[in-house]
């Protein structure tokens, strides 16, 4: 329904990246009181669990192609044996993560607990104990800013905001961000520029790494968040068009410069939904480039709402955006006059 709305009467992509957003939360829940409701069958609970949102999915910012990272949480009832319960929570993970992939003819919705500690290496499901432990002590800097959209999805409310209660002192340090966390910082964002973004593809072109792009607007934002959001709670939000309008009422943000990079992020979103509308394709590095082919750069376009024989219109009018953010983010990121 979403992606009919997006051609038949073209919302606003907020408005679009929400209610896939939406979609995403109640197709997690079920997968999560199915699991649940196996499990109640055969034995016990012995946890109250809850799923956290994280990336995109935390920020209310899915598109057409994302998969949802989340981190799965629980405590374990009291009385219950310590490693029963995490046997039982981590099984109740993996279920929800099979139950959604198993979607008939339907696109699977691919779960991606990635982001938890000690990434793949690490339990799939921990105690909110275990994260706290592991967060006061052993968090490296670009964890602390992947929670920064970290927020409670479903499952036990109670344990959920437990979690944030948790991260909030690790993703809002009161004393914003020392020297050292800001080389950090922006040592990952250049490797990540160097890195990630594929050789056979202009940087200016790519629509999630390139410059100008959603990644430059992220972290200049969330740069911002963790910067200052000790002391302004005004900037807690987890989502990027909510962080910067935040930046602005705050004063740490100039109007201008935020509509400079609300106008790229949300451009860039807009296009790659359209690109998967436009080849019905979910996955692949072509969905996160400015289309190439001359037809498929014509539906873009169509979709787009520009006129027949003004492609270049559109071309255009990314590169103009994606450079004024790019300057934007140097000034304020990088700290280059």
């Amino acid at each position: 329904r979403t992606a009919m709305a997006d051609v038949a009467l073209k919302p606003t992509v907020a408005q679009s990246i929400r209610a896939i957003s939406c979609a995403g939360e109640i197709a997690l829940e079920a997968g999560l009181r199915a699991a649940l409701s196996e499990v109640t069958r055969l034995e016990p609970l012995l946890v109250d669990m809850a799923i956290i949102g994280m990336g995109r999915f935390g920020g209310y910012e899915l598109n057409y192609a994302s998969d949802a990272d989340v981190l799965f949480v629980y405590e374990p009832h009291v009385g219950a044996d310590i490693a029963d319960a995490d046997a039982q929570a981590n099984h109740i993970a993996r279920r929800v993560i099979a139950l959604l992939a198993e979607t008939g003819s339907e696109p699977v919705y691919d779960v991606d607990a990635g982001l938890r500690p000690e990434g793949k290496n690490g339990a799939l499901a921990r105690s909110l104990d275990s994260y706290e432990e592991y967060y006061m002590r052993w968090a490296d800097t670009w964890e602390c800013q992947a929670l920064l959209r970290a927020r409670f999805v479903s499952g036990d409310e109670r344990v959920g905001k437990r979690f944030i209660s948790i991260i909030d002192p690790v993703r809002y340090p009161e004393q914003g961000l020392s020297a050292s966390d800001i080389r950090d910082i922006r040592a990952m964002k250049a490797r990540m520029e160097r890195e990630r973004m594929p050789r056979s593809v202009d940087p200016l072109r790519h629509l999630k790494l390139g410059r100008g792009s959603l990644s430059d607007v992220e972290w200049t934002i969330q740069y911002l968040q963790m910067q200052y959001a000790g002391e302004y709670q005004h900037l807690r939000v987890p989502g990027t068009l909510q962080a910067l309008q935040a930046a602005v009422e705050v004063g740490v943000l100039q109007a201008d410069d935020a509509t400079k990079l609300e106008d790229a992020w949300s451009f860039a979103s807009l296009l790659r939904n359209l690109n998967v509308l436009a080849t019905g394709r979910m996955h692949g590095m072509n969905v996160d480039i400015l289309p190439k082919t001359a037809d498929e750069h014509r539906v873009v376009q169509a979709l787009a709402g520009y006129a027949p024989g003004h492609g270049s219109e559109l071309d255009e009018d990314w590169l103009r955006q994606a450079r004024h953010a790019r300057a934007v983010m140097e000034r304020i990121f990088y700290g280059i006059k």
